[in-house]
């Protein structure tokens, strides 16, 4: 009987390359509806996270505004309080303490709060600086008039004696 002949002969296949840009994949809803559920979430997510910074940044603004007040009104040792030359030069070193205090809370805040209370920090220490120069101002006009009057009054007692009394 006659044989066939074998033989061994190794066949490659190769892929040709898929033209993709007129290839169109069918919509699926169930995918459409992941997707805007994904897009939703990560929008409310980045509203929830602004509003916290609002909050925080809102917090610390408030924890300012308290400072600040202490350091006017304080019964013992609030600015507002200090009168004539006891409130000379004073301005400067409360507004240094309402610097520091402003500082700490910034500190404190995560890097997306820390800009918003930056500026109301600001906003506040521009008022906290004028009220403190305005009572500062006064008492030095106090303590001037009150110079003035005295030197007058001693110069009227030496030159005329005691007939003012």
């Amino acid at each position: 009987m006659p044989t066939v002949p074998q033989y061994q002969r190794q066949s490659q296949t190769q892929t040709a390359p898929v033209m993709t840009s007129n290839l169109r994949v069918p919509e699926n809803p169930l995918v459409q509806g992941i997707q805007q559920a994904a897009d939703t979430s990560i929008n409310m997510m980045a509203d929830a996270k602004r509003k916290a910074d609002v909050a925080l940044s809102q917090d610390a603004s408030l924890q300012l505004t308290q400072t600040a007040s202490d350091l006017m009104t304080n019964p013992q040792n609030g600015l507002l309080n200090l009168q004539g030359k006891n409130a000379l030069g004073k301005g400067q070193e409360y507004t240094q303490l309402f610097d520091a205090k402003a500082q700490e809370l910034a500190m404190q805040l995560p890097e997306s709060a820390r800009q918003g209370f930056l500026q109301q920090a600001q906003q506040q220490r521009i008022q906290f600086t004028s009220q403190a120069g305005r009572h500062e101002i006064g008492q030095l006009n106090a303590y001037e008039e009150g110079q003035f009057q005295a030197t007058l009054t001693t110069g009227a007692q030496n030159r005329f004696g005691n007939v003012w009394r």
